[in-house]
């Protein structure tokens, strides 16, 4: 049955594959041109290579096992070791070019057979399938997180990007490769040599000093970067995190507050507020930003239904806990903090095998769980 089912949803899908694999294709032949590099297409995945495997010499072809996520994909041409703005002009623009063609050729197959009496809404199909695809890369400006935790952006995105700061991502390209390379040297003299520095210098620069463990010039940048770009609500999350890392949890809450400012219903932002302010055993103003966290699908929601039942358990308001950390469970059952809340709550209602179990399993997920020492020592304690 589902054989069948996944034949009749490929079936009637069949016009979005189709232009989703005219776009990705686009770019793997430009791409190939260009860089004399063999591509890489991803059809349902984002850059996962576990799938079905089509290698076609010049390029590899993976498709995800889960036929229902063929409505997205993803061409990637390895790492190049010149940045040209023209090429990467041509590169993302062969993507939307392809599916333009592909609209024009649909409308006019369309016009053909409906001419000859096929349905009109079925010649329709391939025609909106290209529209859409053409029209969501090009025109929406989506920033797209890949398989392997990095991101890109949308076609159109790119485009704007190499257009307005072609130059800037070019001295930020050759920066990312003196990191690369480990030249932190060469990478500080290059990037303090750039007249005009941008975000994409800056962003560079912070990663670089994080590299290095060089706190107080971590900082400097931060101040820098603060003073010469306007700071996104993206970079507010990186700061906040590199000073909560530090332990310095009321840097990293002022910071918060800024992107707080820029994004009220930042997830992010009222997820690790309250993290912090946990932290910092201020257990009652946590919860009312874990409160805040509105999304009921995401994982940052799952983090932060856990997070509150954390604080619950500190302000021993137990059943109030459970509810919390059960609700996080069905949105992420394989956290490991999860289950190191769990092993306390446990211990609270006095059920120690419980909480002996739920330690095993939390540190089965994640070893290095901050904070499990908590719960180590009141079983410890309680032997």
């Amino acid at each position: 049955m589902e054989i069948i089912l996944r034949a009749f949803y490929i079936l009637i899908c069949s016009p979005i594959i189709i232009a989703l694999l005219v776009h990705e294709l686009g770019h793997a032949i430009v791409g190939l041109l260009l860089y004399r590099k063999k591509a890489e297409v991803f059809i349902g995945s984002y850059g996962d290579p576990n799938g079905f495997a089509v290698n076609l010499g010049i390029m590899k072809l993976y498709f995800s096992k889960d036929f229902y996520s063929w409505n997205h994909g993803l061409c990637n041409i390895p790492k190049v070791d010149n940045f040209y703005i023209l090429r990467g002009i041509a590169y993302a623009a062969a993507g939307p070019i392809a599916s333009l063609f592909g609209l024009i050729f649909s409308l006019y197959v369309a016009d053909h057979y409906r001419q000859i009496g096929i349905p009109f809404f079925i010649c329709l199909l391939p025609v909106l399938a290209f529209f859409n695809d053409f029209y969501n890369t090009l025109f929406r400006s989506q920033k797209v997180i890949l398989h392997d935790g990095t991101f890109c952006f949308s076609d159109g995105e790119t485009l704007r990007r190499l257009f307005m700061h072609g130059p800037a991502l070019k001295q930020a390209f050759y920066l990312s490769k003196y990191i690369e390379r480990n030249e932190f040297d060469a990478a500080w003299n290059y990037f303090y040599s750039i007249h005009k520095k941008t975000q994409h210098h800056f962003v560079l620069a912070f990663q670089l000093a994080r590299i290095t463990r060089d706190e107080n010039l971590a900082s400097e940048i931060i101040e820098q970067w603060e003073r010469e770009v306007k700071p996104n609500d993206f970079d507010y999350e990186h700061w906040s995190v590199y000073y909560a890392d530090q332990g310095q949890y009321e840097k990293a809450i002022s910071l918060l507050d800024k992107l707080l400012k820029l994004d009220p219903r930042s997830a992010f932002g009222h997820n690790n507020k309250g993290y912090y302010l946990i932290m910092l055993h201020r257990y009652e103003e946590a919860i009312k930003h874990f409160d805040l966290v509105v999304n009921d699908a995401t994982q940052t929601k799952a983090y932060s239904l856990n997070n509150k039942g954390y604080a619950l358990i500190k302000l021993a308001r137990l059943e109030e806990a459970l509810l919390n950390l059960q609700a996080s469970e069905a949105l992420l059952p394989d956290n490991g903090y999860l289950w190191r809340n769990y092993g306390l709550y446990f211990v609270a209602t006095d059920d120690l095998v419980k909480a002996r179990e739920y330690y095993q399993k939390a540190i089965g997920l994640d070893d290095r769980i901050v904070g499990i020492e908590e719960l180590q020592g009141l079983l410890d304690g309680r032997r």
